[in-house]
């Protein structure tokens, strides 16, 4: 069944929010479909692309439990001991789930959680935390409140909803002043500042020095979405 689902040629708000990203960025999904997975397989000659974490699982997720890594399905075995992946397990819509059974589930949420401990800019797209998830957002929550620069880091939340409900919803998680709900992700900072977005809110907030808006434009293909950040590319080497 999912793997009737194919991503679209033209690019999708996927792609724009891969390429928006850096390595040293994580996206933490609760989808179990593959399309996020065939679209980072479509941008792998970017080498500089964000890290992934499925917190519910993934079906296009395989684990090697011999050599106790994860891979891309697609590939069908391990690339160390050339044995066929097992399945991960996939957490469903219940009140009560436990995330530290499965040592797949446990570890991404580790990772998660890392990075809620350090994080200067969190963005939210498209989670509106059901009351199912009372657990996640409990983890994420406890995470955020371990993180030291807390009353200087942004959160920015995408989200058709009404604002007031968004706010009810991330009360506990914004400090202060210092967030934003809006509508569409062409509205954000990974938008207006693709793989520059951390770099663009420091030099706004903390140095009083706002960058120019360097938006995506809009693209017909991939390859069009790779020509236009090379010159993110080139400097982003350079400083490695």
């Amino acid at each position: 069944y999912f793997y009737e689902m194919e991503i679209p040629e033209k690019p999708t708000l996927y792609d724009y929010l891969i390429l928006s990203l850096r390595k040293k960025d994580l996206i933490a999904t609760f989808n179990w479909d593959p399309l996020l997975l065939q679209t980072m397989r479509r941008h792998s000659v970017i080498k500089n692309l964000p890290q992934v974490v499925f917190l519910h699982g993934n079906v296009a997720v395989g684990i090697c439990k011999h050599c106790n890594i994860t891979g891309f399905k697609y590939n069908n075995i391990c690339h160390r001991c050339h044995r066929s992946f097992d399945k991960v397990k996939l957490l469903y819509p219940v009140e009560n789930k436990n995330y530290s059974s499965d040592s797949f589930i446990k570890n991404e949420w580790d990772i998660l959680r890392g990075y809620f401990k350090i994080s200067l800019f969190v963005t939210i797209f498209g989670y509106s935390a059901p009351i199912s998830d009372i657990d996640a957002k409990k983890l994420m929550l406890d995470a955020s409140m371990e993180n030291r620069s807390r009353e200087f880091y942004e959160l920015e939340i995408i989200d058709i909803k009404q604002e007031k409900e968004v706010e009810d919803t991330w009360y506990d998680f914004i400090y202060k002043h210092h967030y934003s709900i809006i509508k569409k992700l062409n509205n954000s900072y990974l938008w207006y500042h693709p793989r520059r977005s951390t770099d663009a809110f420091f030099d706004a907030y903390m140095m009083n020095n706002p960058w120019k808006y360097n938006p995506f434009p809009e693209f017909n293909d991939v390859y069009e979405m790779h020509q236009w950040i090379e010159p993110l590319l080139l400097e982003e080497n350079k400083s490695i």
